[in-house]
């Protein structure tokens, strides 16, 4: 009888294994299927982090770009203002040398020498505010490019996929 016991106990056993291992097999696949959605919900996180850190790089560059932009600018405006106030001088100076050369026109012939002097003066005037001129000119063909280049940052070709703006993928 102790024979049969143990036999039925093994037989027992033996059928209760399948169902004992087909549980265990059951939890240990439930296990690996979560673990599996976690690392997907992480690496979706990731993605969104990564993607978050990327427009605030872009911005932050966008910002920075604006800011030098506008330093440039003001910088620029401020040269051109200075030349132009120095080209308003000149031409003054170019009126009352001529104004000059007007009255010692009406002067004896002994003031030709103050002529000459003076026409080379005006003369040279004249040069130094053409100069100035093609300055200013420059300065300012300067400033719209650097607007237009401005506008061309502003609007990067970016896309964002609708699974990028949820974190998750369909």
């Amino acid at each position: 009888m102790l024979i049969n016991c143990r036999a039925a106990c093994k037989i027992n056993l033996y059928r209760r294994s399948p169902k004992c291992m087909k549980h265990k097999n059951r939890k240990l696949l439930e296990q690996q299927v979560e673990e599996l959605r976690q690392q997907l919900r992480h690496s979706h996180e990731t993605e969104a982090s990564l993607a978050k850190m990327h427009v605030e790089l872009q911005a932050k560059t966008l910002h920075a770009l604006e800011d030098e932009r506008k330093t440039d600018s003001s910088e620029g405006k401020v040269l051109i203002a200075q030349i132009t106030t120095e080209n308003e001088k000149l031409l003054q100076e170019r009126r009352r040398l001529l104004q000059k050369i007007t009255d010692q026109e009406e002067t004896p012939w002994s003031t030709r020498s103050t002529i000459a002097t003076l026409q080379s003066r005006v003369k040279i005037l004249d040069e130094e505010n053409m100069g100035l001129h093609e300055s200013k000119l420059q300065l300012s063909s300067h400033v719209p490019t650097s607007q237009r280049a401005m506008r061309s940052i502003h609007a990067p070709n970016m896309e964002v996929r609708p699974s990028e703006q949820t974190g998750y993928r369909s």
